[in-house]
């Protein structure tokens, strides 16, 4: 008797894991990257439309704070493009990252060929990029936002 007894507690603590570790995959692994995705998307994209100049596009990011956090500077091709991922300050790239994303307001300062400059303030988050455009219909630069 007692020995059908162990066997049962066992069985039953075994059954009991096994339920604990369904939920905890379920709730913070499966369920968060069916809704956000495996990874963020890239921070930035540049596109140079331009059929027949090289650009060079510096990119000058501020945080809520007014704090220059990125400042950094391209040199893009014809009809080529340049995507900048997400660095481990902005979003871990592992399973967790939702855990770790710094939600905020951004300033993007965008200056091209040092002529053209334009700001685009926005709220990121891991599926939203922002899309730098050059020579798009004739408007030498534009700044945006897409959600992937």
């Amino acid at each position: 008797m007692k020995r059908l007894n162990r066997k049962k507690k066992k069985l039953i603590a075994a059954i009991i894991t096994i339920i604990i570790i369904s939920v905890f995959l379920f709730f913070f692994i499966i369920l968060p990257m069916g809704i956000l995705g495996p990874e963020p998307s890239p921070l930035f994209y540049i596109f140079n439309s331009d059929d027949d100049t090289n650009h060079t596009v510096t990119v000058e990011i501020f945080n809520s704070n007014n704090t220059s956090i990125y400042n950094k500077s391209f040199d893009v091709k014809p009809d080529d493009y340049i995507k900048i991922d997400r660095g481990f300050d902005w979003c871990p790239k592992h399973m967790f990252y939702w855990f770790f994303w710094d939600e905020g307001s951004y300033t993007f300062y965008v200056t091209l060929d040092n002529t053209y400059n334009e700001s685009y303030h926005t709220d990121l988050y891991p599926v939203k990029s922002i899309m730098i455009r050059l020579y798009s219909n004739e408007i030498p630069l534009k700044v945006g936002a897409v959600t992937i």
